[in-house]
């Protein structure tokens, strides 16, 4: 350090003594001999410039010296030179432990973001509900439970069975009889309605179910027009001890539209297919 100080003073001193005696305004630029153009001044901005430069390098030789003379008053006084190294030592590792903590801080933040976006995502459902048609262990469609699915001729055909096993049969347990009897009315609505709630009036399925089973054969479902089908059905007649009683067939023509699934019958009728009239006869 003393040899770097020496160093610098060996060169600037002399010349800021000199910049302090040399008078810019004797001094002339001299042109090319050659050309013959009258000699000029120094301009007052390079004056100014020359004189910062000047400046800027006693500013410099001054922060020299004192700094030596800082280094100078550590090396003399064994306190400042004992804090210096404790400053070196322990304040290097007090910037190591703010830094630390900011990381401790940041990786925190990050956790916890990650651990919100978890949740969100937990949240959402990952299951997408899809409605299948089946028929006789066939798939007749797919398509997602939240999109309108096209009605095909299969799957009214398939309700109108089923409506006619359920209001028809008899079984002899009561939780199963009474599945059928709720399939029944929701699928019905007007006249067709009021047709079913007649026919249980006067053939009460929980009572009948004391004395005898029926079972329902479904002969054949044809559409009759664009909005009304034909089905055909046979009705056999057990007594408990299964001996046959009756064997009986019979004709019914229904016609459906289509409607809003009611909430709470989801199960009964997904599909809001109604029969709004039914006229069933029997045969010989």
């Amino acid at each position: 350090m003393q040899h770097f100080l020496r160093h610098w003073r060996q060169h600037l001193e002399p010349l800021v003594r000199l910049g302090r005696k040399i008078d810019p305004t004797k001094f002339f630029i001299k042109k090319d001999p050659l050309i013959h153009i009258e000699e000029e001044k120094i301009t007052p901005q390079e004056i100014k410039k020359s004189r910062e430069r000047i400046s800027s390098l006693e500013k410099q030789l001054v922060f020299i010296k004192q700094k030596s003379q800082r280094q100078a008053k550590i090396q003399d006084n064994p306190y400042l030179k004992g804090r210096e190294a404790w400053n070196d030592l322990y304040g290097t590792q007090t910037i190591k432990l703010e830094n630390a903590y900011r990381i401790i801080g940041l990786m925190a933040l990050a956790v916890v973001i990650a651990m919100i976006g978890f949740v969100v995502v937990a949240g959402q459902s990952k299951v997408e509900p899809y409605i299948v048609q089946v028929q006789d262990n066939h798939v007749l469609g797919v398509t997602p439970a939240d999109q309108k699915m096209p009605i095909s001729t299969q799957l009214v055909s398939y309700f109108m069975d089923q409506f006619i096993t359920d209001s028809r049969s008899v079984r002899a347990d009561n939780a199963v009889q009474k599945t059928y009897s709720s399939t029944a009315y929701a699928l019905t609505k007007g006249q067709a309605s009021n047709t079913v709630k007649q026919y249980f009036d006067g053939n009460d399925p929980f009572s009948l179910n004391q004395k005898i089973t029926r079972d329902v054969q479904i002969n054949y479902t044809m559409p009759v027009s664009a909005h009304s089908y034909q089905v055909g059905w046979t009705e056999t007649t057990k007594d408990l001890s299964g001996d046959l009683l009756t064997q009986e067939s019979y004709v019914a023509v229904i016609s459906y539209e289509f409607g809003s699934v009611i909430s709470g019958l989801e199960n009964y009728n997904p599909f809001g297919i109604y029969l709004t009239n039914i006229a069933w006869n029997h045969t010989a």
